[in-house]
């Protein structure tokens, strides 16, 4: 599957529960929050969406419990994704 990512988009292709995920977008450094981040899009705005790595393991911690629905492999390139 190949779709613009946003965190709505993100969210569904989740539930497919798939084993491998390849994340392909802009990153960045916040100086404020002092953490890493992707750059999502907010849909229907345009607007940076700071996906931070808490927002990421917020997501995708409900599949611990389960684990046929973990994924195996995530593979992020991105600005800054270091």
């Amino acid at each position: 599957m190949r779709d613009a990512i946003n965190f709505e988009s993100f969210k569904q292709t989740l539930t497919k529960c798939p084993k491998m995920i390849h994340i392909s977008c802009h990153g960045d450094f916040d100086p404020i929050m002092n953490e890493f981040y992707l750059q999502f899009e907010e849909l229907g705005t345009g607007v940076v969406d700071k996906f931070n790595q808490s927002r990421l393991n917020d997501l995708m911690g409900g599949s611990e419990n389960d684990p046929n629905n973990q994924i195996q492999i995530a593979f992020i390139s991105a600005c800054y994704s270091e």
